[in-house]
């Protein structure tokens, strides 16, 4: 739509009024009394486009709300605009989505009083995690964080995580036990995930010189 800029020109519209006007109002005094008391029959006529250095887009109901455009929606000829945005914000919770990033540091510690959580500025849906980088080759020997090995590359303790998602399994390397799957419980608890393991760091996504990145979904 585009506004409107009036020159200042005093001559952007037209008046109209009766046709016996003159009878009605035959002096000045009539004129100014009905203008007073607020009687004085006057229409808007229209506007002047010479008072315009630009003239609007009409205000009109097709402008504002076309009968098609409301009937995509499910109303008629007399729907207004409250209608269609009421109707629009009843879906909202299931087309809006939020988005949110962070990222952790590793510390090395776990077990149940250590859990690892991520807090996030919403309840998430969805959870991705991964760490900064991969290992591969001999460098998987670090304690008990797990770390893959050999000649393919993996990459160290990722996980994805669906609201009420319960266990998280980990495959990898574990100094202590070697190649295997080891699971870490996995608890959602309004804005926060929580995961928990005993086999190590590695296991619960906090093995130590690692950054983590989350990505919360809902």
């Amino acid at each position: 739509m585009t506004d409107g800029v009036i020159k200042s020109t005093g001559n952007s519209r037209y008046l109209k009024s009766v046709a016996n006007f003159m009878a009605l109002y035959p002096t000045y005094e009539d004129f100014a009394a009905a203008l007073i008391r607020g009687d004085l029959p006057i229409d808007l006529n229209g506007i002047n486009a010479n008072g315009w250095s630009q003239q609007a887009t009409p205000l009109t109901k097709a402008n504002l709300l076309s009968d098609s455009t409301a009937a995509i929606f499910g109303y008629g000829s007399t729907a207004t605009v409250n209608n269609v945005l009421n109707h629009i914000g009843g879906y909202k919770q299931h087309w809006i989505n939020r988005l949110a990033t962070l990222s952790y540091a590793g510390t090395g510690t776990y077990g149940e009083s250590k859990p690892t959580t991520i807090t996030f500025p919403f309840p998430p849906e969805i959870v991705i995690i991964y760490p900064d980088r991969i290992r591969m080759g001999s460098d998987y020997h670090i304690g008990l964080a797990w770390y893959p090995s050999g000649t393919s590359v993996y990459w160290n303790s990722s996980a994805i995580l669906l609201k009420n998602q319960t266990q998280l399994f980990i495959y990898g390397y574990l100094a202590t036990t070697g190649y295997g799957v080891e699971t870490a419980k996995v608890a959602f608890s309004g804005n926060s995930v929580k995961i928990t393991a005993t086999k190590g760091p590695g296991v619960q996504l906090n093995a130590i010189g690692y950054t983590y990145y989350a990505i919360g979904i809902r």
